[in-house]
């Protein structure tokens, strides 16, 4: 997402350099420079965006509506933090500049105004627009004009364009504000802007104190910082203060403004401290015997404790989710799959949702852990471990098991009865790439693997390959007739390996046209 923004930042800085060539056979070269430059872009990305592509038709992502793309829009209001520092909030809407940047902002467009100033400006102006989301009029727009755009969820992460254009404005008002002579005019200017900056930060700082009992800190570092960069930038225009000295007071001031919010947002924590989040019930589940897989309707089992005591999960955070599965695990959570999510499920802790033992099963779900009592069939109590209610599911499948079928399914997507009448099957390898097993059959059976179905994905029973069908639209099976078999399923897809030849080719390419390049000049 952030590669999309800078993207477009560049192709747009690069025309307005084109802009400035006053040569036409010259601007047409730079142009075609231009298109050169980004069609080695898209091959050399091709091992991604090859993969990419065939993913596109399986995810959720690719539905969201305009609200769900909108996610976290900055109101009008919100505007206002970035120069008054929030110590707390949502990460997304974190748009703080600091006061000293925002200044030295302004400095940089009055003091050294050209076009290349203003083109930053244009574009901070068009990325506020854009932040704001479904609270502005740009978003919607380029939502319903630009294919693709809504999968850019977060309208706010776009914010990384305005901090770039201002810190580049900043840097220009630094400079400007250091050279050895300022004129009387730029004296002037410097200091109605700094007196300008005062009242504003004083204003919202009085405004503040008056809304807020007990004063928050921002008042005081608004009103500290305002008096120090008024003072700099009178010692500044009425002294013969060193340009040297003022860049370091500057930088000085911007770093601690950042600084005092970046600790107030962060909090650091030993390893001890990080993996106690679920380390009760993760540890407890650790000691069960066999393979299986644990659900957390309430996230009580996050992904890194669950990583670090060797546990596999069917649930989680993931931005990049297949439709198929987080429909099935909807259904197996007991909750509706309303829209789109980074959780599965949705909606963390929800009381109301009913689990289904049979098709968490049928995911290898052994354990179900809940920040709450569940009360459903299948599931039987075990332990409170801390916070933690820990379930056991007695309806749960192995990860490969056997299902006898004298009359076999049609269709590549096979819908099984339950309960399952089904025999366990001996798993003799299990890597993320490769599978194998082993299975004895008197009868004709569909062997199920519970391993989510994604193209890419081939089978071979004895050496014979055999087509990989949807079972529950979720799952992989294959159909399988009496007799001794090593299945070995792989994962091999066609498109990583082109996209991996593109982008080698145009690696190799570009090696190519260096070492001419250095030859010529050599």
């Amino acid at each position: 997402q952030m590669g999309v923004f800078v993207v477009g930042l560049s192709l747009a800085w690069f025309l307005l350099i084109l802009l400035d060539r006053s040569s036409q056979v010259r601007w047409r070269r730079q142009l075609g420079l231009l298109l050169l430059v980004l069609a080695v872009a898209l091959l050399a990305s091709a091992v991604l965006l090859v993969p990419l592509a065939e993913a596109l038709p399986y995810l959720n992502r690719t539905e969201l509506t305009p609200d769900e793309a909108g996610i976290f829009s900055l109101s009008w209001a919100n505007l206002l933090t970035a120069f008054i520092p929030t110590y707390g909030g949502e990460p997304e809407q974190l748009i703080y500049l600091g006061l000293p940047i925002a200044l030295m902002a302004i400095l940089g467009i009055v003091l050294d105004r050209d076009r290349h100033a203003w083109f930053l400006v244009v574009v901070v102006i068009l990325t506020v627009l854009f932040a704001l989301g479904t609270y502005g009029p740009l978003f919607p727009l380029l939502i319903r004009l630009v294919p693709g755009l809504s999968w850019l969820r977060v309208p706010p992460r776009s914010w990384l364009l305005v901090a770039f254009c201002l810190a580049l404005l900043a840097g220009r008002g630094l400079d400007a504000l250091t050279l050895p002579q300022l004129g009387h005019a730029a004296r002037r200017q410097i200091t109605m802007i700094g007196l300008a900056a005062t009242t504003v930060a004083l204003s919202l700082a009085a405004g503040l104190l008056l809304l807020h009992q007990p004063a928050p800190p921002a008042v005081w570092s608004m009103a500290v910082l305002a008096a120090l960069m008024v003072a700099m930038l009178l010692l500044r225009t009425r002294t013969s203060l060193r340009p040297g000295a003022v860049t370091i007071v500057m930088l000085l001031l911007a770093t601690v403004d950042l600084g005092l919010v970046r600790i107030a947002w962060t909090q650091m924590l030993a390893p001890e401290a990080a993996f106690a989040w679920g380390a009760e019930a993760a540890e407890y589940l650790a000691e069960q015997p066999g393979r299986f897989r644990s659900y957390s309707p309430s996230y009580s089992l996050p992904q890194h404790t669950a990583m670090e005591y060797g546990l596999e999960l069917a649930d989680g955070i993931d931005p990049i989710q297949l439709a198929h599965y987080a429909d099935f695990l909807a259904s197996a959570g007991g909750y509706e799959a309303a829209g789109y999510s980074p959780t599965l499920p949705p909606v963390l802790g929800d009381t109301s949702a009913q689990p289904d033992a049979a098709r968490l099963g049928l995911l290898n779900v052994g354990h179900v852990v809940a920040s709450h009592p569940i009360e459903a069939e299948g599931l039987i109590f075990q332990e409170r471990l801390g916070d933690s209610y820990v379930y056991s599911n007695t309806q749960s499948l192995p990860r490969a098991f056997l299902i006898p079928q004298s009359d076999p399914p049609t269709g590549s997507d096979v819908r099984l009865r339950f309960p399952i009448e089904y025999e366990p099957i001996q798993i003799a390898a299990y890597t993320p790439n490769r599978i194998a097993i082993r299975a004895d059959l008197e009868e004709p059976g569909l062997l199920v693997l519970s391993e989510v179905w994604y193209p890419g994905w081939s089978a071979r029973a004895n050496d014979e390959e055999l087509p990989i069908q949807r079972v529950e639209g979720t799952l992989r099976g294959i159909r399988l007739e009496p007799g001794s078999y090593t299945v070995e399923f792989d994962y091999s897809p066609w498109t990583v390996w082109v996209g991996l030849a593109v982008s080698a080719c145009a690696a190799v390419a570009l090696l190519a046209y260096a070492g001419y390049r250095i030859w010529r000049r050599s």
